[in-house]
């Protein structure tokens, strides 16, 4: 994925590392009550390394059991007490995890489980990973949904790049996810 196709609607992707846009494989563009967020997702863990720089040890654990193959790093939580960080996982019927961490150290976990090609039900645990919540649902939903810049469409589909538009039930968050045609989740 070309991240360059980008810049117009995050002037930051310019800044980056070479290696680190060299491994963009996907970007996720959020709209929460927090307001707009961009999660890059890459295919290298020394990219996802250079970003996150504090990278919590069940991660990196995970990692190098063979386990993870994609990171994912929303960049406005760099920096933050509140750094979003999620991955792919193979095993215990879990397709995608996501973590809240603060200087390394994780305290909320989230379980991505696909009940279905378009429909993730949602878990999320403490730091002692006792349960706080599994009602969220992540669904696939039109484009029309899609609630912020019009022009990240546009430029997905002049450059031919696959694109899914997600919406977070009960909260009211959506998700837009542009990916090379050629990647398959």
């Amino acid at each position: 994925m070309n991240i360059a196709h980008f810049y117009e609607i995050h002037k930051s992707f310019v800044e980056l590392e070479d290696h680190v846009k060299n491994s963009v494989i996907e970007i996720g563009f959020s709209i929460r009550e927090s307001g707009e967020s961009v999660c890059l997702v890459l295919n290298s863990f020394d990219a996802f390394s250079t970003l996150v720089k504090k990278v919590p040890e069940k991660i990196a654990n995970d990692y190098l059991q063979g386990k993870i193959t994609k990171f994912y790093v929303e960049l406005e939580s760099l920096n933050t007490d509140k750094v979003r960080l999620y991955t792919n996982y193979s095993g215990g019927g879990i397709d995608l995890m996501g973590y809240y961490s603060n200087d390394g150290v994780i305290y909320e976990t989230k379980i991505y489980r696909f009940v279905d090609r378009n429909t993730a039900r949602v878990e999320r645990y403490d730091s002692n990973l006792n349960l706080i919540d599994n009602n969220d649902v992540d669904s696939i939903v039109s484009l029309d949904e899609w609630t912020g810049s019009k022009r990240i469409i546009e430029i997905a589909n002049e450059k031919n790049y696959a694109i899914f538009c997600g919406k977070k039930m009960p909260k009211n968050q959506v998700y837009l996810l542009v990916r090379d045609h050629k990647v398959i989740r």
